[in-house]
């Protein structure tokens, strides 16, 4: 599989020119559950803060309802999505999906970033293409740092444009914030890519499984990530408050996140924000059990109406 994501990388082609009959892209979608036989799917690479990224678009013959952008968690990329993107293609929405800068298909270093409005301005130049590329309707659903980059880009750049907002266990603190920014602080200097430690943040242990398989996940984390998402949350509390309404899907199970402080920044700094928790969920919300699965697919499908 290596090879075709090579292949895929050096062919570079730009969004527009790229077929979707490529024999990489076509094993690439086997692959990551990405082919989909009601839709069609256009892949290729639009520039970003100097940056090739790599944008995936998913439709059907009916997408009237408008435009869904996905936005993937750290060390993921556009698979995280593969359960997710046929409920909204049946509900007739197209569906646009984006490696972050430093993940799957797209260029940057692997894992890593300078400062996080790197993020939020690459999340920027995206959807300024769709906006200008498809004259619909766009909300958005993001997971974990996805949600930090949205947030960013509300509070910071002050910007806006999405007709829905849908947050999936949002990244503000890590768990055990303080207890990690000690020996974040202790270490940065002699370990700069200390091992990653894949943790059960799913009921599915066929998810984790691929996810451990998976030559597109990054086995190290990257001290100036983390020092780049300290800094930003150090940041956060100087920022205006945001009177766009938002919905934020929270697992009780999360061990990832520190959700309880989270959500209640998030209702400080965005007060029509509304949170639904989910009982017995992880911090995968997209990629849980099937049943846990299915109810925040029914509460996304809700939100974006």
């Amino acid at each position: 599989m290596e090879a075709v994501l090579e292949k895929i990388r050096s062919d570079n082609q730009n969004f527009e020119k790229r077929s979707s009959e490529d024999p990489a892209l076509q094993k690439y979608r086997d692959y990551y559950g990405l082919n989909y036989p009601s839709g069609k799917a256009r892949f290729g690479y639009i520039d970003a803060q100097d940056l090739r990224i790599a944008l995936q678009i998913f439709e059907t013959a009916d997408t009237e309802k408008g435009l869904v952008l996905l936005v993937h968690g750290y060390f993921d990329h556009a698979s995280a999505w593969s359960q997710l993107i046929p409920k909204l293609l049946n509900k007739g929405y197209r569906v646009a999906v984006y490696d972050l800068p430093g993940h799957g298909l797209s260029s940057g270093e692997r894992a890593s970033i300078d400062n996080f409005s790197q993020y939020s301005k690459g999340l920027d130049d995206v959807a300024a293409f769709l906006k200008k590329n498809y004259e619909q309707d766009v909300s958005i659903i993001a997971h974990s740092t996805g949600c930090a980059i949205v947030i960013d880009y509300l509070l910071t750049m002050q910007k806006d444009g999405f007709k829905e907002i849908v947050f999936l266990a949002p990244l503000v603190r890590t768990k055990f914030w303080r207890t990690t920014g000690i020996a974040h602080t202790l270490l940065k200097c002699f370990v700069k890519s200390p091992p990653r430690v894949f943790r059960k943040n799913s009921g599915d242990s066929e998810y984790l499984l691929r996810v451990k398989k998976d030559p597109m996940q990054y086995h190290f984390c990257r001290s100036v990530w983390t020092t780049a998402h300290r800094k930003w949350v150090s940041e956060l509390s100087g920022l205006d408050t945001s009177f766009r309404p938002l919905t934020i899907i929270q697992g009780e199970d999360d061990t990832t996140v520190d959700w309880k402080w989270n959500l209640k920044y998030l209702k400080e700094h965005f007060p029509k924000s509304e949170a639904i928790l989910i009982e017995q969920a992880g911090h995968q919300l997209a990629n849980e059990e099937a049943s846990l699965r299915k109810q925040v697919t029914e509460k996304i499908l809700k939100a974006i109406e």
